[in-house]
């Protein structure tokens, strides 16, 4: 996520749509590493 990020933050992209699946097990890790990389890129 970082990379895709600083891409478009070089780019001067303002926002960016994003889909995220949580399958089976998988939604605790997926929305946390979410709320993380959120949380870092706050005001940006």
């Amino acid at each position: 996520m970082d990379f895709g990020l600083s891409c478009a933050e070089a780019h001067g992209i303002a926002a960016i749509r994003t889909h995220l699946d949580s399958h089976e097990g998988q939604g605790e890790t997926v929305w946390g590493a979410f709320a993380e990389i959120r949380e870092a890129w706050k005001g940006r």
